[in-house]
């Protein structure tokens, strides 16, 4: 059984399947971007009262899934830009994110 947020384009994402990728990419799938580790939406809040290891299951997926050499290539204008500016995100999370 998988979990809510591992969508069909975050699964290719992981398994970095380029093919899959492409196909739903270009039929308008999107790749949500992971909240703010101190977000104070209702979504985040409620999430984390009822189960925040898997609020930060959810993130680590999500962030999985935009690491993927794939999905960068195919929706980055400029790939390596990109992965170094997530890279720079993930050290900072590593610091915030709660144990």
């Amino acid at each position: 059984m998988f979990m809510p947020d591992l969508t069909p384009l975050v699964l290719a994402a992981h398994r970095n399947n380029y093919e899959i990728l492409k196909i739903l990419l270009d039929r308008g799938a999107t790749v949500p971007m992971p909240h703010d580790v101190k977000c104070g939406c209702d979504e985040c809040i409620q999430q984390s009262e009822e189960d925040s290891l898997r609020h930060s299951l959810s993130r680590l997926n999500e962030y999985k899934a935009l690491a993927s050499p794939s999905l960068i290539a195919l929706s980055s204008s400029d790939p390596l830009l990109t992965a170094f500016q997530l890279s720079w995100e993930l050290r900072g999370l590593a610091f915030a994110e709660p144990v």
